[in-house]
């Protein structure tokens, strides 16, 4: 359990950085900007609802706050397709006919369009950005098949994406069908499309009491690995209602994973368990069980006391509260199957989402809520956002909230050489954070290792015991540590002294030893002082040009008349604000940042815009001459420091190199022209890139600071194509195709998951290497590692898989079973029985001598992949580990104990490229049991220690030597008994030592399988010496003479 949140932040973390590398999550949709419905899922039987596009929002992500569609608090979204690029007309056509081929009429079908993105190209505005982008589009309205079956729908859309086909019909089981277009190929032809009549489910919904609940509605949630389709293909199948009796029933079911969904008013939702259905099979769900919820009423109020009407009144659940109090109570005491029972009602329970609207008296009114964890937000189009969190409904029976109205921002628009105001000018506000916001300092970021380390040495807790009472310094958990260092006193004559040829050497050694590391810590010191000083003049750059935020402005709307220069913003949330402007012939400024409390005035931020110019001209083809409509064009600042692009494929494919800041897009016209927005003097680079064109970069390009730069003219080369196919792709996989070429270039492509084609235009001349990254099917988890693997373990100075030239079409084809990675399956017996359970890990071994075909990034990254190497034997001890970089590793089997974390077996393997190791282990165990007794007293010895090692290992070496032998186990005595079980079998060398014992070394056989009888073993103990007894002092005689004191009176 202490392991969960740490490896779901993990998860999360891979989930939200390997995609931007491998261009993936093509799919994946999410809606920012739909309207704030405040109905439940809707039924389909209502006219004209065929596919809900809020609803399906909602089922992919958040929905938004009511008015964040403004244009002061939208997301900066740049590279955003322009109208001309979504002027393309697709055609989608097919028939529907059942599995004997008979047409369907009557059936309804629905198109569903999504936008594809290289994710090569970098873009802003963050996940929201992405979201909004892949949001799903209905193309034109549903049609019905006619009479033979076919249909045909048309409209305009993205100008390429992906189109899933969504088919229904009464008496069949519905289904989905996608296919990928490009703008040349805008017509799909999904051919025969045959439905079957799919399987049912029958269940019961019962009350936590056992009672059956009469009007419960069951809902079909599919589980496919095709998330994306999920939500599409749950509004596709009406929910069922239960009977008196709580029965119910679900006809018409697709084939595949799936959990039922039951809901009242009163009850707290539940799922049934995982189920699934092949063909056409009638399956029992058995019985979901609803728990009565709570209810909460409330009212909304503004400051003054008024009521607040049609405000929503939002309730979900956060599961932080509960996971805390169990936490707590069990203290990783709970067992497999209560923390799986926990996490289950989890997920039911943070899938809730309930919504209430107030009246005219602002009174809202909820029932069917979690009784505790639960999070009520309250929002309205005029006031700021009110929320409450881990509420507990039976202890709360009613909320009140106040509301604060939404805040303003206003100010003046000046130039910044004469000081008039400008009257004709766009601006908008980007909310940076909350009230705490600060900005990040450079150098310090994520990416700083050493700044994390520093931080968490700054951030330790130091315990009073730490604290010196004298010097008032505190001393670091390390030091306080150490061992005190004992006092020098004098040598033992008798002490065997250590040898001065041997001290020279280790301390020679060392030496050596700090010399490396005090080299090491230098240049990792120097590095981060350089990446330091290289960050902090780029944000002096940007804040020269921009203004002292040193941000780049985002995207502006279109220049609107002002009078006196003034402007006003309103409806803002709380939070740090950063303000972006722009006019003709000026610039564009970033000012800020501005913090925004609740309840404060309007808050006033003026802008001072600099005077610049344009870069305007044509794009053209280079061969014939001819302009180039459509083509997009983005300005860069280039980076202060260029380093080129790297030799190494492996830089290439999974982080090709920057081109600098970005500074605007546009997309040429009909007639090939373009002009970009008005900027500073100074240097440039324009990156052009066009359908079946080379991208091209140019470079240099100099703005002058008295007028513009007209007739700017750039010439495109035909650019190379290469289409293939991916062969033995796997049913229902989808996948990209990634170009990455040592000159700099890298695009990524996908790939048809019905017939494995994929096709690349615009690739410009150089040496390439070409990765495939599959996903779904039997590689869909592993397939970003997989890539990731494969690259690094081909070495960087690897030859390319493709040369390419200008206008060159070239044929490449790609097998998704050939791979360059190794796979270790087998068997394992343990003692003549299946090794269920058994661990089954990989430690790549170190090869001697440097390796100069691999880079840092390549060792780090082949380091990450290579500890993740590890399996489990199943009931019949079956065991497979998949994509094994080639190499040499040490294969070691172990229990799933961590008391007994030695290894039951260690075998050495080299793997090859593509190989596919068999290996069978049988594994023979048993238990060593010693009674080890004094040989004068015959009773047990106190302790002591025993060491062991095979014979066969062990042969000629000290026993000093045996701690580095992979057979080596040691153990205490207690009360004179050892005990070390699975102690593979086979003769041991021992030596027991310790504890007053003289030590003795021997041979001992252990035998396999259960222990029979203890072996007995007789040791001496060591006599302790006793030290002499000093003679006492003899006293002097006492004298008689004078000045003596005997005889003297007292």
């Amino acid at each position: 359990m202490k392991f969960l949140l740490p490896t779901l932040g993990l998860g999360l973390l891979a989930l939200g950085i390997f995609p931007q590398w491998f261009g993936l999550g093509s799919e994946q949709s999410a809606s920012e900007d739909s309207a704030y419905g405040l109905q439940e899922a809707p039924e389909l039987e209502d006219a004209g609802a065929f596919l809900n596009l809020d609803t399906l929002a909602e089922e992919e992500g958040s929905d938004p706050e009511p008015g964040s569609e403004d244009l002061s608090e939208r997301e900066v979204v740049e590279g955003e397709p322009t109208q001309a690029q979504q002027q393309v007309v697709l055609q989608a056509s097919g028939r529907v006919v059942d599995l004997s081929g008979k047409p369907i009429p009557g059936a309804e079908v629905g198109v569903l369009v999504r936008q594809s993105w290289d994710f090569g190209r970098g873009r802003r505005g963050g996940w929201r950005g992405r979201r909004r982008s892949f949001r799903p589009n209905l193309l034109g309205k549903s049609v019905k098949t006619d009479a033979m079956g076919r249909f045909h729908l048309t409209g305009q859309t993205f100008a390429q994406g992906s189109a899933t086909l969504a088919i229904r019909h009464p008496d069949f089981a519905p289904k989905l069908a996608s296919k990928d277009w490009t703008q040349k190929n805008s017509k799909l032809d999904f051919g025969d499309i045959p439905l079957d009549q799919g399987g049912g489910a029958r269940g019961q919904v019962v009350s936590d009491q056992g009672a059956p609940i009469a009007g419960a509605e069951v809902h079909y949630e599919p589980q496919s690995r095709r998330w994306d389709q999920n939500g599409i293909l749950k509004q596709l199948i009406l929910p069922a209602k239960s009977d008196a009796n709580g029965f119910f029933e679900l006809a018409h079911l697709p084939e595949g994973n799936f959990q039922l969904e039951a809901k009242t008013d009163k009850h707290i939702p539940a799922r049934s368990k995982r189920l699934r259905i092949k063909g056409q099979e009638k399956i029992d769900a058995g019985k979901i069980t609803l728990e009565v919820g709570a209810s909460l009423t409330g009212t909304v109020l503004d400051r003054k006391g008024r009521p607040i009407a049609d405000a929503v009144v939002d309730f979900s659940y956060g599961a932080g509260q509960d996971m805390r109090s169990f936490w707590s109570r069990n203290r990783g005491r709970g067992s497999r199957e209560q923390i799986r029972q926990m996490m289950e009602r989890f997920r039911n329970r943070m899938r809730i989402r309930k919504r209430a609207k107030t009246d005219k008296k602002g009174f809202f009114e909820a029932t069917g809520l979690p009784k505790t964890g639960l999070r009520v937000r309250v929002l309205h189009k005029d006031y700021i956002t009110e929320e409450k969190q881990n509420i507990e409904a039976l202890k709360t029976p009613r909320l009140d909230f106040v509301l604060y109205r939404k805040l303003v921002l206003q100010g003046r628009l000046v130039d910044a050489e004469t000081g008039r105001p400008l009257t004709n000018f766009a601006v908008r506000a980007r909310r940076l954070g909350d009230v705490n916001w600060k900005p990040q300092d450079p150098g310090r970021g994520w990416g700083n290792r050493s700044s994390r380390r520093g931080n968490r040495r700054d951030s330790r807790r130091v315990s009073p015991r730490n604290r010196s009472n004298t010097s008032g310094n505190i001393r670091t958990p390390r030091q306080s540590r150490r061992r005190p260092t004992p006092k020098k006193g004098k040598k033992n004559p008798k002490k065997k002294q250590p040898d001065p040829k041997e001290q020279a050497r280790k301390a020679a050694k060392q030496a050596a030893q700090r010399t490396r590391q005090e080299i090491r810590r230098a240049n990792r010191t120097a590095a981060v002082t350089r990446r330091m000083s290289k960050q902090a003049r780029e944000a002096q750059r940007l804040k020269e040009r921009f203004g002292s935020l040193g941000m780049v402005p985002g995207s502006l709307p279109d220049p609107s008349p002002h009078s006196k220069g003034l402007y006003t913003l309103e409806g803002l949330q709380p939070g740090t604000y950063a303000v972006f402007a722009t006019a003709p012939g000026y610039a564009k400024a970033a000012a800020g940042p501005v913090v925004l409390h609740k309840g404060s005035p309007p808050a006033t931020l003026n802008l001072a815009l600099k005077p610049g110019h344009t870069i305007a001209g044509k794009v053209l083809d280079k061969i014939t001459g001819d302009p180039i409509s459509g083509a997009r064009l983005e300005l860069f600042l280039p980076p202060l420091e260029e380093t080129g692009p790297s030799p190494d494929p492996i830089a290439q494919v999974l982080r090709p190199p920057s081109p600098g800041t970005r500074l605007d897009s546009t997309t040429t016209n009909s007639v090939g022209a373009y002009r970009f927005h008005a900027q500073l003097p100074g240097v440039f680079r324009i990156r052009v890139s066009a359908p079946d064109h080379a991208r091209t970069i140019v470079d240099s390009v100099r703005l002058p600071p008295t007028k513009d730069l007209e007739g700017f003219n750039i010439e495109l080369s035909p650019g190379a194509s290469v289409f293939g196919k991916v062969l033995n792709l796997e049913e229902g996989s989808r996948g990209n195709v990634i170009f990455a070429s040592l000159e700099g270039f890298r695009t990524v492509v996908s790939v048809d998951s019905e017939t494995g084609s994929f096709e690349a235009r615009g690739l410009p001349p150089g040496r390439y290497f070409v990765r495939l990254v599959a996903m779904g099917g039997r590689r869909g988890r592993g397939g970003i590692f997989r890539t990731i693997a494969e690259a690094v373990s081909e070495g960087s100075r690897a030859n390319p898989d493709l040369v390419l030239r200008d206008g060159a079409k070239v044929r490449f084809n790609l097998d998704a079973a050939a791979t360059t990675l190794a796979r270790i399956q087998g068997n394992i017996l343990w003692n003549g029985r299946p090794g269920k359970g058994l661990n089954i890990s990989l430690t790549r071994k170190k090869t001697p001598g440097p390796n100069p075909g691999t880079s840092g990034m390549a060792k780090r990254i082949l380091q990450r992949i290579t500890s993740s190497l590890r399996a489990r034997a199943d009931a019949q001890g079956n065991f497979k580990i998949e994509d094994i970089p080639p190499g040499t590793y040490e294969l070691i089997v172990s229990r799933n104990r961590a008391r007994d974390s030695a290894p039951l077996a260690r075998q050495e393997l080299s793997l090859f490229q593509g190989q596919s190791f068999p290996l069978n282990l049988n594994i023979v165990t048993g238990t060593l049991a010693l009674n080890l007794l004094d040989q004068q007293t015959n009773k047990p010895v106190g302790g002591g220690r025993i060491l062991l090692a095979l014979v066969g290992e062990s042969v000629g070496k000290s026993p000093k030597a045996w701690r580095k032998l992979p057979s080596f186990r040691q153990d205490r005595i207690r009360g004179g008994k050892v005990r070390i079980k699975n102690l593979p079998a086979g003769s041991y060398r021992y030596l027991i030592q310790g504890g007053g014992i003289k030590a003795k070394q021997g041979e001992i056989f252990v035998a396999a399988g259960p222990l029979t009888s203890p072996t007995t073993l007789r040791v001496t103990r060591v006599k302790k010496k006793k030290k002499p007894k000093k003679a006492p002092k003899k006293n002097k005689p006492k004298s008689n003479q004078p000045g003596s004191q005997k005889g003297k009176k007292k």
